[in-house]
């Protein structure tokens, strides 16, 4: 059986900047929320796609990242996201 290797999440600029406008609509709370569910969201597609569980959870972690830090430089420079 071939091994299956997931396309990098965190390097997939369209859904982290998404993702970072949706959450900047949000409060804290349900930012934190949202990131987290599309983390999962993410991490049970490519479960279902036959990849490495550890692989999975090392491109959720990267994805987590690259999310966060979008936000972080839209708050801090007003650059970023989809806009």
């Amino acid at each position: 059986m071939a091994e299956v290797i997931p396309y990098p999440l965190a390097r997939r600029v369209d859904l982290v900047r998404r993702q970072a406008d949706r959450v900047l609509e949000l409060d804290a709370a349900a930012g934190d929320r949202h990131i987290l569910r599309q983390v999962d969201v993410q991490r049970q597609a490519l479960l279902r796609k036959g990849c490495d569980p550890d692989a999975v959870e090392a491109q959720c972690r990267a994805l987590e990242g690259a999310m966060r830090a979008e936000i972080w430089k839209i708050v801090l420079t007003g650059h970023g996201g989809a806009a």
